[in-house]
């Protein structure tokens, strides 16, 4: 009896593993394309023609929200899904950067206007400027767990932006920043140099994980996202990944002939597995 029931306990962890599906959604200055990381295939979800700063997840509702920088508004489309239309939920000041959610409270966050950081419902309702006094606000992340939110300095409040504290001021500007949740840390890109760099999220031992630039592309490297057990990262169109633990020889996922302003790493493993946070860049 106990061999046909190690052999069924094996076959069941076989299906599980076979389960396993890793997406990655990145805007070009064209199209919002997914690249399946297990079969390297590439396919084209909508085309929105402008710069896309910021995506995120709704997990709740299933909808992948992104904002368009020169066409002033937030758009989403659900996904998974066999029909990818997109849907236009709100307009925003000028030249909207990243966009974070909170699926808890059903709210969408944005940057834009230079100024502001705003937020309304999830399906563009009640918007409100929730800060009109920072300079130049740009990238988001989401801790949702924890309720907090961050060009040289990096910052994290709540989400009201009450208790604001410092974690580190940089001597370049940051150009994107992702939260490993599961580990406490904060990884983010500097512009120039095109470090990666990371801390824990009371701004302690902070370290520089990798130089990913060798060839000079000045703000070549702005997309980041953080797995279990991996970093992706862009270098103009090129797709990269690497392994969190050891981070030094980096692989190339995908080279596409147009330049790659976002990510958004989707993982479904019998659930959805996905990472944020709300540390927004906050550019001054």
């Amino acid at each position: 009896m106990d061999v046909p029931e190690v052999a069924i306990s094996l076959l069941s962890l076989n299906e599980f593993v076979s389960a396993v599906t890793r997406k990655i959604l990145f805007a070009t200055n064209s199209f919002i394309k997914e690249f399946d990381v297990e079969s390297n295939t590439v396919t084209i979800l909508a085309e929105q023609n402008d710069r896309v700063y910021g995506m995120d997840y709704d997990d709740k509702n299933n909808y992948i929200y992104f904002t368009r920088h020169f066409h002033y508004d937030v758009m989403r489309f659900r996904y998974p899904s066999q029909n990818y239309t997109l849907q236009t939920i709100c307009t925003t000041g000028i030249n909207p950067g990243d966009i974070a959610i909170d699926y808890v409270l059903g709210h969408v966050y944005f940057t834009h206007d230079r100024n502001k950081i705003s937020r309304c419902n999830l399906d563009g309702s009640n918007a409100v400027d929730i800060s009109t006094t920072l300079n130049f606000p740009f990238s988001l992340g989401l801790d949702v767990a924890n309720r907090k939110w961050s060009k040289k300095k990096i910052i994290r409040s709540k989400f009201d932006l009450s208790q604001k504290q410092e974690i580190t001021t940089q001597p370049k500007e940051v150009s994107c920043l992702d939260l490993d949740l599961e580990e406490q840390m904060l990884y983010w890109i500097t512009d120039a140099s095109d470090d990666i760099k990371s801390a824990n999220f009371d701004g302690t031992d902070i370290k520089t994980v990798l130089n990913i630039n060798p060839h000079g592309y000045k703000y070549g490297n702005i997309a980041i996202s953080i797995s279990r057990n991996y970093i992706y990262f862009t270098e103009v169109g090129k797709l990269f990944w690497m392994n969190k633990t050891t981070a030094t020889s980096p692989s190339l996922l995908y080279n596409d002939t147009g330049r790659i302003d976002s990510l958004y790493l989707y993982d479904y493993i019998g659930e959805k597995l996905h990472y944020f946070s709300l540390m927004k860049n906050d550019i001054s």
